[in-house]
């Protein structure tokens, strides 16, 4: 039996056994607040994806990308498309025949291709799918294309890059044919087509374009991305 003594003790223990059990919990719930705010506040100012991080995106996507493809994807990355619209009238009707004969998907409207999320390919497949503006989405194209700047140093230094996370391993692809597209890097190249292999598995269908500027001619979709 607790005779007076004992009781007064063990309750003391007790409140002190609590109060630290509190600083505990508050201690643990400051620094779990602390450690979200450091993450929010990480995605919110919008830092950038590595090189890797984008391969390793495409690769989740498109199990048999090739070198070429990615080649591809860089190039767009710094140069969007400009070549499509060295001549407008051509390159508008272009737009509007590949529109009118694709099939709708209900598929995500953007892939993002830049390592700022701001440069992205626009899905036609899913643009038709909701009904959006084929003219609007050629002001888009336009706009960006004169946005655009592009710079050879940055795709060199991107496929460098490339070429150095392959020659360590992190992606398995083929480094004499990585080699082969050095001399096209002399000088600023022309684009160039996806591999066969890529168009006959996804057969890919959009147009690359400014995510900021796409957004402010279509803004009934902001909530959506």
């Amino acid at each position: 039996m607790l005779n007076g003594k004992n009781l007064t003790g063990n309750l003391k223990k007790s409140k002190k056994n609590l109060k630290t059990k509190n600083i505990f919990s508050f201690t643990t719930f400051f620094y779990h607040l602390l450690l979200t705010c450091i993450i929010l506040s990480f995605n919110c100012a919008g830092n950038k994806l590595s090189i890797k991080d984008l391969i390793s995106e495409q690769q989740s996507k498109y199990n048999l990308i090739t070198v070429q493809d990615i080649f591809k994807l860089f190039y767009q990355s710094v140069f969007g498309v400009k070549h499509l619209l060295k001549d407008p009238i051509a390159s508008k009707k272009y737009l509007y025949e590949e529109y009118s004969q694709i099939d709708t998907k209900d598929e995500p409207l953007f892939e993002n291709i830049s390592l700022d999320g701001n440069i992205v390919r626009v899905n036609l497949k899913s643009f038709k799918f909701r009904k959006l503006s084929i003219e609007k989405l050629f002001e888009v194209m336009t706009i960006s294309a004169d946005q655009i700047t592009g710079d050879l140093t940055i795709l060199k230094k991107y496929w460098e890059e490339f070429e150095d996370l392959v020659k360590k391993g992190y992606f398995n692809f083929d480094l004499g044919e990585i080699k082969k597209y050095n001399d096209k890097l002399q000088k600023i190249p022309k684009e160039i087509y996806h591999s066969q292999i890529y168009i006959k598995k996804y057969d890919p269908s959009y147009r690359v374009v400014r995510k900021d500027i796409f957004l402010k001619f279509f803004p009934e979709i902001k909530d959506q991305y």
